[in-house]
């Protein structure tokens, strides 16, 4: 009689594989993804909080949809175990070009997307797997610059609002892709 109880709670305290995430399974500790990951694992003193979350081992340069992304193991704050696997590009590393690839890759993956957002300049998309969530993210956060020096408008007694805005050389943008353990998407956009 002990031995199918042992293999009952053997099955129930294994954490579900994290799909796509070679070395991750949720619900492991910040040490255990550490060893797993070894010498490419950094361990950050103190964690970087995330809201509801924190991480404190990350990988950098990891490979994905033909591009490079830093990967942060997010813990739950309560039970200290992996709650969410975040890849993240910033500013000038974070295109609309590349979050296309990203798009790509991951529709490859998991089919269409269950629900796509588009607010401007924040797009994100959803996938829903049997064993895990998807949401893919581009965010940006400033707009083109105007250039405020009067010898280099167009034509300088024309209104400010009126002149052609230059890139900014230097947006504050994201791209992030967050792994999570099957949970609901949201039913609509906000």
């Amino acid at each position: 009689m002990l031995k199918p109880l042992v293999i009952f709670l053997s099955l129930v305290a294994a954490p579900a594989a994290a799909a796509g995430w070679d070395k991750a399974q949720w619900g492991m500790t910040a040490s255990q993804l550490a060893a797993a990951y070894g010498a490419s694992a950094h361990v950050l003193q103190p964690p970087i909080e995330f809201g509801d979350s924190y991480a404190e081992v990350v990988l950098t340069d990891v490979a994905f949809a033909g591009e490079t992304f830093r990967v942060y193991f997010q813990m739950d704050k309560r039970t200290r175990r992996l709650a969410h696997v975040l890849l993240e590009r910033r500013r000038q590393y974070a295109t609309p070009a590349i979050f296309a690839k990203v798009l790509a890759t991951l529709g490859d993956r998991y089919g269409s997307a269950a629900l796509g957002c588009d607010r401007g300049s924040f797009v994100d998309r959803f996938w829903q797997a049997s064993d895990e969530t998807i949401e893919a993210s581009f965010l940006g956060f400033a707009g083109p610059t105007l250039d405020y020096l009067p010898d280099q408008y167009d034509d300088p007694r024309r209104p400010l609002a009126e002149q052609v805005p230059l890139q900014n050389v230097s947006p504050d943008r994201r791209l992030v892709v967050r792994y999570s353990p099957a949970t609901p998407i949201p039913k609509s956009c906000k």
